[in-house]
């Protein structure tokens, strides 16, 4: 339950007790009421329907009905003859006359002390007598209003303690429970699992801190992947460097020989650098640091101009690249232009680099109703099914480019800058490779 819940569950129990107190005073009040139902007219005896009009006796029995419990009363008519009796009177019947006091003095109980009342209500010729139990005349009513609240008093109180004690605990036992928790986890503990228990905001305060727990978990196997890829992919070119240097510098070599292994050198060295630059674009994104630079991109025209730069490089690696941009000149995205590009490069430098010579790679575009996609496909051997699951996964590296050097960087890299703009990506296996660009947009204007 949520502690607002709880709270308010003991606002309304505080706000109930006096009325639940009143309604059991009114319940008792009620019991103490003469329960005697009073006859109608119609079921006087006949001594007593030639005593008295029926509008007198309707007049009567709407009095008798509020008397109070131990009262006893009589009803007679100006000749003392008894109309109604609230008891039975031994010897005296309904119509016969009687002395009241005679009568009265025969049903008083000994030892107890009596009060007796006579008044004749208005506009009648009846007479009600009755004998209650003697009372002060004018009793005071501040002890009993202090008692009933007193009583309220201590019911809400009693209330409140005992409410406040189960809630308190529950809600101390939870947040030290937590609490270990969280300081098992600021001391570096990732495995131990946290488990909560309590109102619901201490239980979903715990299930952040374990989605935390696992993020810090999952993170932290991250960066030790990343650095040990790193240091195996970065390891591998600067050995053969150191290697082609020693040789440089311990053995005679030829002018043809030093040549080539100053080009080899240089290769390493051009690797290298590229590894730094997918290191440097990593830290990029995942720091946030090329969101500050957000613009409204004309896409089709931005397509365009990307495609006509890598011309020259499909031509030089004997490919063929064709565009097909069915987009409306005036649609603009909001994104980072040098990070989607960087992006578009890595995937169209990926097709050419994968496909046989003589191969053509495609970038098309189009227009949905409320997206746009930008494709990038080729004919080349494709991407093999038990690979899609994994193509976007950090260092993971395909069967078919597992023989070419690389760290398994770019597609992560790619995935994390689409999907960090709300686009997305996914791959396609078939006839060539296929990778797919979803860009929400707005939905076209009904024409």
């Amino acid at each position: 339950m949520r502690i607002r819940t709880q709270f308010a569950a003991m606002v309304v129990g505080i706000t109930l007790i006096p009325v639940l107190l009143l309604g059991l005073g009114w319940v008792v009040f009620s019991t103490n009421q003469n329960p005697e139902r009073i006859p109608a007219y119609e079921q006087l005896p006949p001594e007593s329907v030639g005593l008295i009009s029926q509008a007198n006796w309707s007049k009567i029995r709407d009095l008798l009905s509020r008397r109070p419990r131990e009262a006893q009363v009589f009803v007679f008519d100006q000749s003392y003859r008894l109309i109604y009796s609230a008891v039975r009177v031994p010897g005296i019947p309904p119509g016969r006359a009687v002395a009241a006091d005679q009568m009265l003095n025969q049903l008083k109980t000994p030892g107890r002390t009596q009060d007796v009342v006579a008044f004749q209500p208005a506009d009648t010729k009846v007479w009600i007598v009755g004998l209650f139990a003697a009372r002060d005349s004018n009793p005071d009513p501040f002890p009993g209003l202090l008692w009933f609240a007193g009583t309220v008093l201590s019911a809400i109180l009693l209330f409140a303690i005992l409410f406040s004690i189960v809630m308190g605990g529950n809600l101390t036992r939870s947040i030290v429970l937590l609490e270990r928790a969280v300081r098992r986890l600021a001391e570096g503990d990732l495995e131990s699992q946290i488990v909560t228990r309590g109102s619901d905001e201490i239980q979903g305060l715990g299930r952040s801190f374990e989605q935390l727990r696992q993020s810090l978990k999952e993170e932290t196997a991250r960066q030790s992947r990343f650095v040990m890829g790193v240091s195996h992919d970065l390891k591998s070119p600067l050995a053969l460097v150191k290697g082609y240097v020693e040789l440089l510098r311990d053995g005679p070599v030829t002018p043809e020989a030093r040549q080539a292994h100053f080009d080899l050198i240089l290769d390493k060295t051009d690797q290298l650098d590229d590894m730094i630059d997918h290191l440097i674009d990593y830290g990029k994104v995942n720091t946030g640091e090329w969101q500050q630079t957000w613009t409204d991109v004309p896409l089709k025209a931005f397509l365009a101009e990307f495609a006509q730069g890598l011309t020259p490089d499909a031509v030089l690696l004997g490919r063929t690249l064709t565009t097909n941009l069915e987009l409306p000149d005036e649609l603009t995205v909001a994104c980072d232009e040098r990070s989607v590009r960087r992006c578009l490069e890595n995937l169209v430098h990926n097709a050419l680099r994968y496909t046989p010579e003589g191969s053509t790679v495609w970038l098309d575009a189009r227009r949905l109703p409320d997206a746009v996609e930008v494709t990038v496909r080729d004919n080349g051997p494709g991407v093999a099914a038990h690979d899609l699951p994994h193509l976007f996964e950090l260092f993971y590296r395909g069967s078919g480019s597992r023989r070419e050097p690389g760290m398994g960087l770019g597609l992560s890299i790619v995935k994390t800058i689409l999907d960090s703009h709300g686009w997305t990506i996914r791959a396609e296996a078939g006839p060539g490779a296929r990778f797919v660009i979803t860009i929400p947009t707005e939905p076209d204007p009904l024409p």
